[in-house]
């Protein structure tokens, strides 16, 4: 004889399930943040010490540049996409707000790594993001799955969507960004929440003087 599960208890297991995968989610997006959670946190950001995977990719002149190209130097480095509704295009403005306020000339670099090459050509992106400043830097690859991979490495990992009946889609992707010292490690990672470019340039000037004071 078969007993029929209530359906109050089918509708608990449901809950349960989505219960289960929204926190899944949480501790996915949250990954790129536990070492700063581990340790003790100064700044704004995320504070961290680890090397910044290094990437040959390249500008809109197609010259192959890598994250070694800038040792010495303060880096900012996003992951973006031109059809981006949102984080991608408000990420670039506090990038050019931060180059306006820190005043630091050939010091400070602001790389964006392009995530839809198939939409976003070098030139698109170069009018877009290099027009900026002498400082901005946008590079890409032909390769989508490079550009997943090398964002995967930085922990800020990046999905596309299906398309829609208009061919066009979106680009799923957590919107963190890094402040890289001249070290060559990750110092501060944002959220895409984190917006305050005061506060950031903040982190950078007390980089500036944690490098001083060591050397």
């Amino acid at each position: 004889m078969t007993v029929l599960q209530p359906v109050t208890s089918q509708r608990q297991l449901g809950f349960r399930g989505i219960a289960l995968l929204i926190l899944i989610l949480l501790i996915f997006f949250s990954i790129p943040f536990i070492p700063g959670w581990l340790n003790a946190n100064t700044g704004y950001g995320l504070a961290g010490n680890r090397p910044a995977p290094d990437f040959t990719l390249y500008n809109a002149a197609g010259e192959a540049v890598s994250l070694a190209d800038y040792r010495g130097k303060y880096l900012f480095l996003m992951f973006g996409y031109l059809h981006c509704p949102d984080v991608c295009h408000s990420q670039a403005l506090i990038f050019q707000e931060i180059a306006f306020h820190a005043d630091m000339q050939n010091q400070l670099h602001f790389i964006y790594i392009a995530m839809d090459p198939e939409r976003d050509s070098a030139a698109l992106l170069a009018a877009y993001f290099d027009q900026r400043g002498d400082n901005f830097t946008s590079l890409r690859s032909d390769d989508q799955h490079e550009a997943q991979v090398l964002a995967g490495a930085y922990r800020a990992y990046f999905s596309q969507q299906a398309a829609t009946g208009t061919g066009d889609y979106l680009i799923q992707h957590p919107g963190h960004y890094f402040l890289i010292g001249p070290d060559g490690n990750i110092r501060q990672t944002y959220a895409a929440s984190q917006t305050r470019s005061d506060l950031i340039v903040g982190d950078l000037q007390q980089l500036q003087l944690d490098y001083q004071s060591e050397s």
